[in-house]
């Protein structure tokens, strides 16, 4: 792996929930240029980070129907990971640049503390580039904001996904 990973970042919350995230844009733009300078410190400059934010959006579904909650932290079981990531592509807003890209990441904005998604990923999965575009064997990785986390806990969490999106495709 090294060069430019082009990542697309889905930010959504589902239908049962309120239009409000913990993280801006900005913010989760902010915690990507971090995650950027990680990777290019520790690969000695041969991997960095390319990376769009979107806006928050709504996902057409409940969150009952993306994630299973359990005692230890929540997970989306079976074919819930796919239909995260389907379902966020499906209806990500117009205008994005979806070329190129190796990875897609979707952040679930869940404000309240009584969820915690600990979050999934893998570096092979098949999805569309785009609304109605073309199948793409890509990594993907799905988590959450987690409230009760500290900022730091937060994008360690999300860095360590990051990894696994960025493994071997094959």
């Amino acid at each position: 792996l090294s060069g430019t990973q082009k990542v697309m970042v889905l930010r959504v919350y589902f239908d049962d929930y309120a239009d409000s995230s913990r993280y801006t844009q900005a913010e989760v733009k902010g915690f990507f240029d971090e995650l950027d300078k990680l990777w290019r410190n520790t690969s000695y400059n041969h991997i960095n980070i390319g990376h769009q934010v979107t806006s928050l959006y709504k996902l057409p579904d409940k969150r009952a129907d993306y994630i299973d909650d359990f005692p230890t932290g929540d997970l989306s079981n079976g074919g819930k990971f796919q239909k995260v990531l389907d379902d966020a592509i499906a209806n990500a807003p117009p205008g994005l640049d979806w070329t190129d890209l190796q990875s897609v990441m979707v952040v679930m904005a869940e404000p309240g503390a009584t969820q915690f998604h600990r979050g999934q990923a893998t570096g092979s999965c098949s999805v569309a580039m785009g609304p109605g575009g073309a199948t793409k064997n890509v990594g993907c990785a799905i988590f959450s904001e987690n409230p009760t986390e500290t900022d730091v806990q937060v994008w360690g969490r999300w860095a360590h996904e990051v990894g696994h999106a960025f493994q071997d495709k094959g």
